[in-house]
């Protein structure tokens, strides 16, 4: 089961045994309380590549996210998104991959 990290779907998931993967999202904002911010705020998506690429190195390296109120908290990532109706999603995808390469050679 693929789901928002941290989300009570992937509890659920891990409490019946079933084998999960913490989704991160490069290009979203986060609330406080770990959810995505809506799409309906005006903060809610990532507009730089380089503001998502920092955003999730701080998730991969530091387990841990910087939410649109300033405070951290706990994040783990096996998988990342990109919303691919994002206007940016392929320079985003592009840049994250070159760098996550470099980083894990």
């Amino acid at each position: 089961i693929y789901g928002l990290s941290g989300s009570v779907s992937i509890s659920e998931a891990e409490k019946i045994g079933l084998k999960t993967a913490n989704e991160v999202f490069a290009d979203r904002t986060y609330q406080s309380d770990g959810t995505l911010t809506p799409r309906t705020n005006k903060n809610a998506l990532i507009e730089e590549a380089d503001v998502a690429l920092n955003q999730l190195l701080q998730i991969i390296q530091h387990k841990k996210v910087t939410t649109v109120s300033g405070v951290e908290i706990p994040m783990s990532a096996q998988t990342v998104c990109i919303h691919g109706d994002g206007k940016h999603a392929l320079e985003f995808a592009k840049k994250i991959r070159q760098v996550l390469d470099y980083e894990l050679i």
